[in-house]
């Protein structure tokens, strides 16, 4: 298979010298750039599959009727930080 290559992109010079400095030994700035693009398709990736699922859970709680109201757990949430504010403080031994 053929490579290809990426567009040029323009930076400011201050962050071209960053990019430098950050550089490991022996290691090319094609070869970070390619190491940065391939993380980042493995980061938008694992969003959309976190979305997915939580798109699915929300379909699945629809479905069955079993979910909360946020209005109701934000007041189970605040009575839970009251009690705790006014319980008696233990030391650790």
């Amino acid at each position: 298979m053929k490579t290809a290559l990426l567009p040029a992109t323009r930076i400011e010079p201050s962050l071209r010298r960053e990019l430098q400095t950050a550089l490991d030994q022996g290691e090319t700035l094609s070869g970070f750039i390619e190491s940065a693009v391939r993380r980042q398709i493995q980061v938008r990736d694992a969003q959309r599959q976190f979305i997915a699922r939580g798109l699915a859970a929300e379909r699945g709680a629809e479905a069955k009727d079993d979910w909360l109201e946020a209005a109701d757990v934000l007041e189970d949430v605040s009575a839970l930080a009251s009690r705790l504010s006014s319980a008696p403080r233990r030391r650790a031994k």
